[in-house]
């Protein structure tokens, strides 16, 4: 994309290269990169600086920096990530630990732990939720590992 650029270094507008522009001044031109008169001239658009990690993008807007037309984001702090793991690998884990019984005894004993792990449309489990870290911590087994993406 090029950007048409007046004399007092504003941009006007943003263009695809190869495709016939409008000056405001009623000419037409073929959009090149360096092409300029004395009123207007046309550069490339240089992208955006890379989003760091832990930033997103909130909106995005075309700006001259130093001379140069760029592409400027505004970021935000990203969401976190939460990383899941799916549920039958954890019960495997479990079977493989030797304490199925005790995790079921467990699950079954309360119907709110019971009904959240196995609603059917919610095949995994958050790798940091606080009741399944706190039924792999009751049944002496290490979070860390069974319950690791």
């Amino acid at each position: 994309m090029l950007a048409l650029i007046n004399n007092q270094d504003e941009i006007l507008a943003a263009v695809a290269e190869g495709s016939w522009l409008d000056l405001p001044n009623g000419d037409r031109v073929t959009a090149t990169d360096g092409w300029s008169n004395d009123d207007y001239r046309l550069a490339k658009i240089q992208p955006a600086e890379p989003v760091p990690e832990g930033k997103q993008v909130a909106s995005s807007s075309l700006e001259m920096v130093g001379g140069v037309p760029r592409y400027v984001h505004v970021l935000e702090d990203a969401e976190p990530v939460r990383l899941s793991v799916l549920k039958s690998t954890v019960q495997q884990r479990i079977i493989d630990a030797g304490k199925m019984a005790d995790a079921y005894a467990a699950l079954t004993a309360n119907p709110v732990y019971f009904a959240r792990w196995f609603a059917p449309d919610h095949p995994v489990v958050y790798c940091d939720d606080p009741d399944a870290v706190g039924l792999v911590t009751a049944l002496g087994l290490d979070p860390e590992i069974i319950l690791a993406p």
